[in-house]
């Protein structure tokens, strides 16, 4: 081959290869980035410390859900209260 292909053909290949090494370069930029939210100095790894702020947060959502399940408890007793004081004072009111 000559030296003129030789060339040729290396400055194809860079061509090529190229934007390959750029994109490694930025992709490891993005890990280090990434690498720096995730790793962190505390005592606790990240996935169980989620776990168990997911724990506690689904006690609470329960907590909550059985309070508003007393809630609307309340509320029906309060309606039912009302009803019969409302149908006890139209037929005091409707009276004669």
């Amino acid at each position: 081959m000559s030296e003129t292909v030789l060339v040729a053909m290396i400055g194809g290949l860079a061509l090529v290869l190229a934007p390959g090494g750029i994109g490694a370069v930025l992709l490891n930029r993005k890990l280090n980035v990434i690498r720096d939210q995730v790793a962190n100095d505390h005592d606790v790894n990240l996935r169980d410390d989620l776990d168990t702020k997911h724990t506690e947060n689904g006690d609470l959502l329960h907590q909550l859900v059985r309070d508003v399940g007393g809630i609307k408890k309340d509320l029906r007793t309060i309606r039912k209260k009302q009803y019969r004081h409302d149908n006890r004072l139209h037929a005091l009111e409707t009276k004669d």
